[in-house]
């Protein structure tokens, strides 16, 4: 089982991608430091075809009689596909954690990495993903986040295990005492600080 789960893992890993996914993977990483692991994440879960229907948007002729994850006649006649089809790829997405609403602009590409990963974990997606999906994004949360310390300090994440519908992340170099608050790379998560750590070895 195991060794099934590393070739499933390597097929993720080593896919030849079509230059959207890069596209899109840019748009949800925003201005964070590119992944090494998104863009592949991206085509695990949506064809070629999918991903350009997302990477074209936002719909410039949306209005909010369309629906707020809708698009218009004219930005399916641009690309060539039946709207509704459009329309269902796009609710597709949107549970898949890829599309969100924009009140100003209808769907557009969720511009927030440390989001879109804590949105991964959907009921209608967990088990299309699969588990080696899940073993990648562990891969993805441990070289992104860490714990930045009121003292100067950091303490990155040594282990990601995702199980139900929580992560477990355990951090190396934890100080007891330290007040601690989340990093995605330069990018401080969240207004909240973690507080003050109870154990050295492992911090929630």
């Amino acid at each position: 089982m195991e060794q099934e789960l590393k070739e499933q893992v390597n097929q993720i890993l080593q896919k030849n991608l079509d230059e959207v996914y890069f596209s899109v993977a840019e748009k949800i990483l925003n201005d964070h430091p590119k992944s090494r692991y998104l863009p592949w994440m991206l085509a695990h879960k949506m064809s070629p075809e999918e991903a350009r229907v997302i990477d074209a948007l936002p719909d410039k002729d949306w209005t909010p009689e369309v629906g707020e994850l809708k698009v218009s006649k004219s930005f399916a006649e641009k690309l060539g596909m039946d709207k509704y089809e459009i329309d269902a790829q796009i609710m597709d997405r949107f549970f898949s954690a890829d599309v969100m609403s924009d009140p100003e602009q209808g769907p557009v590409i969720r511009p927030d990495p440390v989001q879109w990963m804590d949105l991964q974990h959907s009921p209608v997606w967990r088990e299309r993903n699969g588990h080696a999906y899940y073993i990648v994004l562990q891969l993805f949360f441990q070289g992104t986040i860490t714990l930045v310390g009121n003292d100067g300090t950091s303490a990155p994440v040594q282990i990601a295990n995702y199980s139900g519908d929580s992560w477990t992340l355990t951090f190396t170099g934890v100080k007891v005492g330290v007040r601690y608050h989340f990093h995605y790379e330069l990018y401080s998560v969240g207004s909240s600080q973690v507080g003050y750590i109870a154990s050295a070895a492992y911090a929630q």
